[in-house]
């Protein structure tokens, strides 16, 4: 039996932006921010290669999975987060 995990990280998908809008506009004027300003922020804080993951980037390590060239991985879990750093 063959299993294995994929931890993915933070991936841009449209609906953060939707969640963030709705977050952000129950914030005082003086806080509110582009959705695209706090994107940045966040990247840069938080992702030591500072860009969102995408659904492809998931896709691929799933394809490599299941490829054959997987065949010997067991047991392993994969973190698939472009560097997520976890801060304290």
């Amino acid at each position: 039996m063959q299993v294995n995990a994929i931890c993915p990280g933070t991936t841009q998908i449209e609906l953060n932006e939707a969640v963030w809008q709705a977050w952000s506009q129950r914030q005082l004027p003086a806080h509110q921010q582009p959705f695209t300003t706090w994107a940045a922020a966040k990247t840069a804080r938080l992702f030591s290669l500072n860009r969102w993951q995408t659904p492809p980037d998931d896709a691929t390590m799933r394809v490599h999975l299941a490829a054959l060239q997987a065949r010997n991985m067991t047991r392993q879990t994969s973190n698939v987060d472009d560097g997520f750093v976890v801060q304290a």
